[in-house]
């Protein structure tokens, strides 16, 4: 027989559940995906784009430029760099600050 707290510790196990599945965002850094196997790039042309995926409520900013962030996540920001090696920093910052950061070092020919 089912005693007249089930319902209450079900909802209090809810609760609980759900507690630690959105202390994730505040705990951890947002995810930063790019599509690159190396943190070097060697391209031909100046103008490039830069790639990836992150939280959908991530803030993102490419060498401290805001880029904008789509419902899904994808984010794409065209950069035009100087010929020789340049440094491209790349961050993503959720609400509650946390940040994650990935630097690309560009070689243009």
């Amino acid at each position: 027989m089912k005693s007249r707290w089930y319902p209450y510790g079900v909802f209090f196990a809810l609760f609980i559940a759900y507690l630690v599945f959105q202390s994730r965002a505040f705990l951890f850094a947002p995810p930063l995906l790019l599509p690159y196997s190396s943190s070097t790039l060697t391209v031909a042309e100046s103008a490039i784009t830069i790639q990836g995926s992150t939280s959908p409520q991530a803030e993102l900013f490419v060498n401290d430029e805001e880029v904008s962030v789509a419902l899904d996540g994808h984010f794409s920001f065209p950069l035009s760099l100087p010929k020789g090696i340049s440094t491209v920093i790349i961050k993503a910052r959720n609400p509650f600050g946390r940040e994650r950061v990935r630097t690309l070092i560009v070689i243009v020919k």
